[in-house]
């Protein structure tokens, strides 16, 4: 989004952050994990908090996990706990 706004490309910003643009790409597109480095790098650039970046990594981290297996997690039902 601030990229097409800013009319920047990926390639222009990765260098811009010092690194390849194809690792930018991954961070950008959820393939990469981001580190607190690229964290603070991309919120200063938006002028967005760190923590919205790790929120945002977070929410794709577990929409991921429940598209894949969901009925893995029941087991951790705490009433199964109180159960036992």
């Amino acid at each position: 989004m601030y990229l097409k706004a800013l009319d920047i490309t990926k390639k222009d910003l990765a260098k811009y952050f010092g690194m390849k643009d194809s690792n930018l790409h991954k961070y950008l597109t959820g393939k990469r994990k981001l580190n607190s480095e690229v964290v603070l790098k991309i919120s200063s650039f938006s002028r967005t908090k760190p923590e919205y970046w790790y929120r945002v990594q977070v929410k794709n981290e577990i929409a991921k996990l429940s598209k894949e297996n969901t009925k893995e997690y029941d087991k951790y039902d705490y009433e199964r706990l109180l159960s036992l």
